[in-house]
């Protein structure tokens, strides 16, 4: 969306002299998106992980993406309707190295949540109102974001944010 905002000419670049902490602290993997390689138009305001939130107390084995595609967890899982999320790490439950993932690789992932999907194995694609699904114990698991385990925890301890074998996708929301 940033990039979009930037072609349209919807945005300024930043005076960073009156925001010198952006520099000093940002982490290294977030400093040269390909949007904005420089920085010059946005900065994060906030980043963390996609990866899995599983009620632990309901399903203790599931530590992988290929897990929620388990029919013994069928009917009890929640994917998240963002593209850029969930698509990824199915990919990346497929074997498939994101860095050189083709057009293909998309349509086979987009072909596997269609699949789960019509067969009734996800539950539903939701924002993250997953956590009502979640707090309820009609989800066991889902493809969430850290922040939300972490506040979800607060109120139950078994609900748990775990890193996928297959690794997380990091996002970050820019200004």
């Amino acid at each position: 969306m940033a990039k979009k905002m930037y072609d349209l000419g919807y945005v300024q670049k930043l005076d960073k002299s009156a925001i010198p902490n952006v520099e000093k602290n940002l982490v290294p993997n977030l400093q040269h998106p390909a949007i904005d390689p420089n920085r010059d138009f946005s900065v994060p305001w906030q980043s963390g992980l996609t990866g899995l939130i599983v009620r632990t107390d309901l399903a203790p084995d599931v530590k992988s993406i290929c897990d929620l595609f388990d029919p013994k967890y069928k009917g009890k899982v929640d994917m998240l309707t963002e593209l850029p999320d969930t698509v990824p790490l199915v990919m990346k439950c497929q074997g498939v190295d994101l860095s050189k993932a083709t057009e293909q690789d998309w349509l086979n992932a987009i072909d596997k949540l269609k699949q789960a999907a019509d067969s009734g194995q996800i539950r539903r694609f939701t924002g993250n109102d997953y956590a009502r699904d979640l707090t309820s114990g009609d989800v066991d698991a889902v493809i969430g974001w850290s922040g939300d385990a972490v506040q979800l925890q607060a109120d139950n301890p078994d609900i748990k944010f775990v890193m996928p074998k297959e690794g997380c996708m990091i996002f970050s929301d820019n200004m």
